[in-house]
């Protein structure tokens, strides 16, 4: 008689030191993506500030550069320019105002477009994450209620 009770004793405890295996592996699946989460995050923030500064970079390059066309079309007091039509000066000073001015919001840049684009992946995969941590947790709570039962 003692030997069917033993059996499922056995049976049990085995149940229960996989039920703790899958629980450990539960864990450490969970600070695994969590630590991934958290870094993604990080990067994240980093790849928009580099862009943003590449960006603001490119746009400092191009107001220089239109600076210098201006003073240079201004002090070669070309013989082209009206006052009736908009000259080289009046488009340059345009191109200067378009560079100083914040963008509309009508009109995105491509870079914008693609660091939009790039944020959205990046929150995408970091949902993704946020989803399978839940789902972990989940898992370890179940398990954990499984083992207690046991």
């Amino acid at each position: 008689m003692s030997r069917p009770g033993q059996e499922i004793i056995n049976k049990l405890e085995c149940e229960k030191t996989r039920l703790i295996q899958k629980v450990n592996t539960a864990d450490i699946q969970k600070k695994q993506a969590s630590k991934t989460a958290e870094h993604l995050q990080n990067e994240t923030k980093v790849r928009g500030q580099e862009n943003q500064i590449t960006f603001l970079e490119r746009r400092v390059k191009e107001y220089k550069n239109l600076q210098v066309k201006f003073i240079e079309t201004k002090e070669s007091n070309d013989s082209r320019l009206d006052e009736d039509k908009p000259g080289e000066i009046t488009k340059l000073v345009g191109n200067i105002n378009e560079l100083t001015l914040p963008i509309d919001s009508g009109e995105m840049s491509l870079h914008y477009e693609l660091e939009i684009e790039i944020s959205n992946e990046f929150e995408q995969t970091i949902e993704n994450l946020k989803t399978q941590i839940e789902h972990l947790n989940n898992t370890i709570i179940y398990l954990e209620q499984e083992n207690q039962q046991l």
